[in-house]
């Protein structure tokens, strides 16, 4: 008979069904985040595991406060979760706590180790895959017309980079759906970080991109149009394969924290630090090689042709960073041509 006042008293497929970790996971998330928490002095207040196991609960099925309270594993009225979902999100969007799992390599060893990994895949000198990904938010408060997206509803547009293994480098979740993901790139510091990355490193880096990010010497695109059995052809073949780990980080992140998913019921502010806080603890999975959900690729990003590059929100290149461009492009697709004939 377990112990019903223990909600870790269950088997780990039940709780990983509920919570998407294993206890031993969650036990070392408590220890993480509870410097961080709010500290209760109420002799009646709940203890921060409980506080959490809500939180983790809500995050993963992005169900109502009143339904995740009535769990039976977290009996808490709709105001406590209320409360220990803010608590939570707080925790994890702590700058420390935030920096040491969501990080760009910055130093050139770090950067050295991400391009060996991602050069297995075929394209030398990547250092990391970028997409925008569009999260559902519940309508704010009028005028709000900026959050409704191309797709005809509200949401936040995030921008996500991560490695070949699926770990989240960066991200931002600051932008109304409306926005286009070239313009949050270029407004993102992430691009002086690329631009100070290719001049540091010996041979250039890049980051590989759809056909809705500007060429740019640190963020290589594919060429769609190029004809069959050409070099370009089979470059894009080869960049859209070294592209698509971004892919699925995105489906394996909503699969997992499914309020990514469904609209967030909360301000277009709130609703983007829940989007860090669901990278956190995806980082934190993925480092531990906790197993991702079998059917993640059900809720990645379909094909998007309307995802164009629109010329109005491109920072115009210096020529001789055109220049720059074309020539990486020109190596990597030389490069791709002579992989596909091997």
């Amino acid at each position: 008979m377990r112990d019903r006042q223990d909600p870790l008293d269950i088997t780990v497929e039940a709780f990983v069904e509920l919570y998407r970790m294993p206890q031993d996971v969650f036990l070392l998330l408590v220890d993480c985040l509870q410097p961080y928490a709010r500290r209760c002095v109420s002799p009646r207040a709940s203890p921060f595991h409980l506080r959490l196991l809500c939180a983790l609960f809500y995050y993963a099925t992005g169900s109502y406060q009143e339904h995740t309270g009535s769990n039976a594993h977290h009996l808490l009225s709709q105001a406590a979760v209320c409360n220990a979902i803010e608590e939570v999100t707080n925790a994890l969007n702590h700058p420390t706590i935030l920096t040491t799992f969501v990080r760009f390599p910055a130093t050139h060893i770090e950067r050295a180790a991400s391009i060996e990994v991602s050069s297995r895949l075929g394209l030398p000198g990547v250092l990391g895959l970028i997409d925008g990904t569009l999260v559902p938010i519940f309508p704010p408060r009028r005028p709000n017309q900026h959050y409704y997206n191309r797709k005809r509803f509200t949401s936040l547009n995030v921008m996500i980079v991560c490695d070949t293994n699926l770990k989240i480098l960066t991200l931002d979740a600051r932008y109304p759906g409306s926005s286009h993901d070239a313009w949050v790139y270029q407004n993102n510091p992430i691009r002086a970080a690329m631009q100070r990355a290719n001049q540091e490193e010996d041979r250039h880096c890049w980051l590989l991109g759809d056909s809705g990010y500007p060429l740019e010497p640190w963020l290589m695109t594919p060429l769609p149009d190029a004809p069959r059995g050409t070099p370009e052809y089979n470059y894009t073949k080869v960049h859209c394969q070294c592209r698509n780990p971004v892919e699925r980080c995105i489906g394996v992140l909503k699969s997992r924290w499914r309020c990514l998913f469904l609209p967030i019921h909360y301000s277009p502010v709130k609703s983007g630090r829940i989007v860090n806080a669901c990278a956190v603890l995806h980082n934190l999975m993925t480092s531990l090689r906790v197993a991702v959900p079998p059917n993640y690729h059900l809720h990645q990003d379909g094909p998007d042709p309307e995802n164009i590059l629109n010329p109005d929100v491109v920072v115009r290149l210096p020529p001789h960073l055109h220049r720059e461009a074309d020539e990486n492009l020109a190596y990597l697709v030389q490069h791709a041509h002579w992989l596909r004939n091997q």
